[in-house]
């Protein structure tokens, strides 16, 4: 027989199993623009509204807990904004924007409330090339990305049984 872990409560004698019960939905509506202003040079507009909703149930130990609602996120939008220069008629130049917002589906802080959705901004540029009929492409690109309230594991909060927690 093997011993359970240090700190690790067995549920397995609870008829209510061990954990919570997650409900999550989400909706969003796409577009894109694209335009060509002069002859090889185009822009790009688009965004994404986003809907986003979650709900959280304890199922133990003990009695079921009320459903709680860990985030609630209606009409986010993320814009993208980019420009295609054609150099040749193989060779591509392209510089990009575009906002970054992730929801943290499932996570949750020590306390039981849910994680701020991931929030950010990136920024792109590089050249594309196409060779052979498309059966060679190339390409380089450099690119800088930035956001704010990346879910990181609570190390000072390790839960029951490998539950995990999370900072943000």
């Amino acid at each position: 027989m093997k011993a359970p872990a240090a700190n690790c409560i067995d549920y397995k004698q609870n008829d209510d199993g061990y954990g919570t019960d997650d409900y999550a939905y989400q909706w969003g509506f796409y577009g894109q623009l694209r335009l060509e202003v002069i002859r090889h040079l185009s822009l790009i507009l688009g965004g994404r509204v986003s809907r986003f909703y979650e709900k959280l149930q304890y199922v133990s130990p003990g009695p079921k807990s009320e459903w709680t609602t860990t985030s609630d996120i209606r009409g986010q939008l993320t814009p993208y904004l980019g420009t295609v220069y054609q150099i040749t008629p193989n060779i591509s130049w392209y510089a990009s924007y575009s906002s970054i917002f992730t929801p943290s589906v499932g996570r949750q802080t020590y306390r039981g409330g849910g994680l701020k959705p991931q929030e950010g901004n990136q920024v792109e540029t590089g050249f594309k090339a196409e060779y052979f009929h498309g059966r060679l492409n190339i390409s380089s690109a450099l690119f800088r990305m930035e956001s704010v309230n990346q879910p990181v594991q609570d190390l000072n909060c390790p839960g029951f049984c490998g539950d995990v927690f999370y900072l943000n």
